[in-house]
C-alpha cells in the first residue's frame, strides 16, 4: 500500500535518485518501546542493530558540506555532518547541535546555545569556534559555496563576500562565539526566514579543515573531501566509486547511538535492478523512480512505500546569454515543442505534477503560483517561434539560420534509466523541429563542472530543489548578483531583482507572495529554463523497518529507526 506521508521535502532530495550486507536483523535501541508485535508469541527483538542498506542511483561529488552542490552529495552529508537545526516533517525547526535559540527583539541578533555532549568523529569536541569557521567559510568569494547568498542578512556580508576586495572576516565579526558553546549571529537586517535558511548548514571541524588548508591550498583539493571528519550519526569508513560507501554508527553520538550498526550507501543505477535487490532483502530502502517498479513494489507484502511530496522540480537549463539561446522566442519554442505530459506520464503520475513552465515555486510551498500552467505541445506553435526569431527549416528539414549554421546542441543529464528516457523523449521531440540534437548521459562531477559559463552552449536536464523559504533558491537561481555561481543560466532581468530583494526585507507573507507570485510570472514569460513537472518522492521500505523521518531540508532521523525482526 502507498501510505501518503506527511513528511515533507526530502522529497526534493531523493528526486535526484542520487555490499553485501546481511539484512537487518533486529531493532536499535534507541531507549523506546518498539511496537508490539502482532503475534504475541513472537520473540521480543534483541538489543543488536543490523545494516541499514540503502540504494541511490550515483555517487556524491563532494563529501563536505561546505561544497555540496547535488542531491547526492546533500543527502550523504546529512549522514556524517550534524546542524545548528534541521527542519522537521512539517518544515519546523528541531535543535540538533542547538540545544536552543533565541531571536532578540529587534531581530539583529540570533543567539544560539550549543549542546555541550557533541563530538567529532575523531574525538574532538565540538565548540562555538567550529560554528564560526563554518560560517567563515560559508562567507568568503573564494569558497565555492551554494549557500554563501543565504547569509546575505548577516553584518558585513556585501564587503566580505566581494570577489575583488573581500574584507577580513574579523573586521566584522558576524558571527561570534560567545563562549564555549554560544554562537551570536549579528544581522544587519532582520529576515524572517534567517533560522530555517541560514542555521541548517553543517559544521565541519575547524582543527582539521583548518590544518588542511595551510599554505595556498584551496579548499576543494583538500583531502577532507573524500575523507571526511564529521559529528553526525554515521562515521566514513570506505569508499568503492560508482559501488558502495560504508559508514560506521558513531558510538559517541550525542544523540544516541543510531538505529543500525553500519549505513551501507549502494550505486544501482537501473531502478528495476533496485527494486529486484530489495524485494529480494539485499537492501532496505530505496527511492522509486519507474513507475512501472512503484506499482510492483506497492503489490509487494514485504514492503511499504511511502508517497513524500516536496520541493524538487526538474528542468530544462541553458546559458541564456549564449547566442543559440539568447532570444526567448528560442526559449519558448522549446517548451511547445517538448512533450511535458509524455515525460510525466513516463515518470509516473504518482511521481510527478505537470509544472507551470516558468514557476519554479511547486504546489507545497505558500509562494506557489497557482494561475499558471505548462504550455501545451504545439509544434506548429514552437516553428513559428523559431521562423520570428531567425530560425527555419532548409529543404531537408533542418533547422538553420540566415548564415546557414544548423540549430545544433547535445541535451545533457546525470546517468539513470529515468533519465536516459525522458532525455530520448525531448530528443525526438526537438529533432521533429529541425534541430539536431544528441542525447548524453554525464556523470554528476563532469556534468556539475560544465555547467558554468556562457560559452557552454548544450541544454541540462536537471533535478533542483525549493528551498522552504523562497528566498535562498530563488535568489539563488536567479538574481543577476548570482549570475558567476548559482545563477549558471546567467539570466538578468532589473524587474526580478527589485522583486527578489523587496521579498527579503518584507515581514508581511502576503505581500511576500505576492512579489515571489509576480517573479514567477516573469519567469515564465521570459523562460530562462523550461521546468518540467514538481518532483513527489516516493520512498521504499521493507516492512520490518520503521520509524524513519525525513525534514524538509533532507534530514534524515537515524536514531529513531527501529528494525523489528527479520521479514520470514
Amino acid at each position: 500500500m502507498v501510505l501518503l506521508a506527511l513528511m515533507i521535502a526530502g522529497a526534493m532530495l531523493f528526486s535526484f535518485g542520487c555490499a553485501d550486507p546481511a539484512e537487518p536483523e533486529d531493532p536499535a535501541d534507541n531507549g523506546e518501546e518498539p511496537d508490539t508485535p502482532d503475534d504475541p508469541d513472537e520473540e521480543e527483538p534483541t538489543d543488536e542493530r543490523g545494516d541499514l542498506v540503502w540504494s541511490h542511483a550515483g555517487d556524491p561529488v563532494w563529501l563536505n558540506p561546505v561544497l555540496e552542490q547535488a542531491g547526492s552529495d546533500i543527502r550523504t552529508n546529512k549522514v556524517l555532518f550534524d546542524q545548528l537545526i534541521v527542519l522537521n516533517e512539517e518544515a519546523e525547526p528541531e535543535g540538533q547541535l542547538a540545544a536552543d535559540w533565541e531571536i532578540s527583539d529587534d531581530g539583529h541578533l540570533v543567539t544560539v546555545n550549543l549542546v555541550q555532549n557533541a563530538y567529532f568523529h575523531d574525538g574532538e569536541p565540538l565548540t562555538a569556534e567550529d560554528v564560526v569557521f563554518t560560517y567563515s567559510l560559508h562567507l568568503n568569494p573564494e569558497v565555492p559555496t551554494r549557500y554563501g547568498s543565504d547569509l546575505w542578512p548577516l553584518v558585513g556580508f556585501e564587503e566580505l563576500t566581494d570577489e575583488d576586495d573581500p574584507a577580513d572576516f574579523e573586521e566584522y565579526e558576524p558571527v561570534v562565539a560567545a563562549d564555549e558553546y554560544t554562537v551570536e549571529f549579528h544581522l544587519d537586517f532582520p529576515f524572517a526566514g534567517f533560522v530555517t535558511e541560514a542555521l541548517t548548514l553543517g559544521i565541519v571541524p575547524k582543527h582539521v579543515i583548518e590544518a588542511q588548508m595551510e599554505g595556498d591550498t584551496a579548499i576543494t583539493e583538500i583531502p577532507f573531501n573524500a575523507n571526511p571528519v564529521g559529528s553526525g550519526p554515521f562515521v566514513f569508513n570506505y569508499w568503492d566509486h560508482e559501488n558502495e560507501m560504508i559508514f560506521d554508527a558513531f558510538e559517541d553520538y550525542h544523540q544516541g547511538h543510531p538505529g543500525a550498526d553500519r549505513y551501507i550507501r549502494r550505486v544501482i543505477p537501473d531502478p528495476t535492478v533496485r527494486a529486484m535487490e530489495q524485494q529480494a532483502g539485499s537492501i532496505d530502502v530505496m527511492a522509486v523512480t519507474d513507475v512501472d517498479v512503484l506499482a510492483d513494489l506497492d503489490a509487494d507484502p514485504d514492503v511499504d512505500v511511502y508517497a513524500v511530496p516536496g520541493f524538487g522540480y526538474r528542468t530544462l537549463a541553458v546559458v541564456n546569454d549564449h547566442p543559440l539561446w539568447e532570444d526567448s522566442r528560442v526559449r519558448e519554442a522549446i517548451a511547445y515543442g517538448i512533450d511535458q505530459q509524455s515525460a510525466v506520464e513516463l515518470y509516473g503520475g504518482p511521481m510527478a505534477d505537470l509544472a507551470a513552465d516558468g514557476a519554479p515555486i511547486g504546489p507545497i510551498s505558500w509562494a506557489h503560483h497557482p494561475d499558471l500552467e505548462a504550455r501545451p505541445h504545439d509544434p506548429d506553435r514552437a516553428l513559428e517561434l523559431l521562423a520570428d526569431a531567425g530560425w527555419e527549416q532548409d529543404d531537408n528539414g533542418v533547422l538553420r539560420n540566415d548564415a546557414g549554421e544548423a540549430f545544433e546542441f547535445d541535451l545533457l543529464t546525470f546517468p539513470g534509466v529515468e533519465r536516459h528516457d525522458m532525455n530520448l523523449i525531448f530528443q525526438e521531440n526537438l529533432r521533429g523541429l529541425g534541430m539536431e540534437v544528441g542525447a548524453r548521459e554525464v556523470a554528476a562531477p563532469d556534468l556539475m563542472y560544465q555547467m558554468y559559463g556562457s560559452d557552454h552552449r548544450d541544454m541540462i536536464f536537471i533535478g533542483w530543489s525549493m528551498s522552504v523559504d523562497p528566498d535562498g533558491e530563488m535568489w539563488r537561481r536567479w538574481h543577476s548578483d548570482e549570475d558567476d555561481h548559482n545563477n549558471f543560466y546567467n539570466f538578468r532581468n532589473d524587474r526580478v531583482d527589485e522583486l527578489l530583494e523587496m521579498a527579503r526585507f518584507e515581514t508581511d507573507q502576503d505581500v511576500r507572495r505576492d512579489y515571489y507570485h509576480e517573479v514567477q510570472e516573469i519567469l515564465d514569460e521570459e523562460l530562462p529554463g523550461i521546468n518540467v513537472f514538481y518532483s513527489v518522492s516516493n520512498i521504499a521500505f521493507r516492512s520490518n523497518f520503521h520509524g524513519m523521518r525525513f525534514g524538509a531540508d533532507g534530514w534524515q532521523d537515524f536514531i529513531h529507526a527501529i528494525y523489528q525482526d527479520p521479514i520470514q
